[in-house]
């Protein structure tokens, strides 16, 4: 029967992952939420690169750092963005940019030098999204 169901039944496994590491981050679970995230990174990395869902794959980088950030693991959340900051701004759609928004205002309240520079390379990364490329409507 799930053959002919779509939605979330109709999920590959580094989607599954995917999903199952933001619920692990709504409540809160960083070291499930990394295994999770690191498990979708895996399968999504092991699609030819033309053929896979960057959105999803950058999203699942922005949980890590999330779940990093949950341990205060600064470098480590840093280094999760790494390729979400290697975007062009025509791949940082909306979602994505709302992501990064939300671990940008969980760095709002860590006092450190490293947290603040991250927080303004979210901030720089989020000026140049592929909605502000759009022509301008009248």
């Amino acid at each position: 029967m799930h053959e002919g169901v779509g939605g979330e039944f109709g999920f590959d496994e580094a989607r599954e992952a995917f999903c199952a590491g933001s619920a692990y981050l709504n409540a809160g679970m960083a070291q499930e939420v990394e295994a999770e995230c690191e498990r979708a990174l895996s399968l999504y990395r092991a699609v030819p690169a033309e053929q896979r869902w960057y959105a999803a794959e950058a999203s699942a980088c922005v949980d890590l750092a999330a779940a990093r950030l949950l341990a205060d693991d600064i470098d480590g959340a840093a280094d999760a963005l790494a390729p979400v900051f290697a975007l062009k701004p025509d791949g940082r759609v909306e979602g994505l940019v709302k992501r990064m928004g939300q671990v940008r205002a969980s760095l709002a309240s860590v006092p450190s030098h490293d947290a603040g520079a991250l927080a303004d390379r979210i901030e720089a990364f989020s000026t140049e999204t592929a909605t502000r490329m759009l022509p301008a409507s009248h």
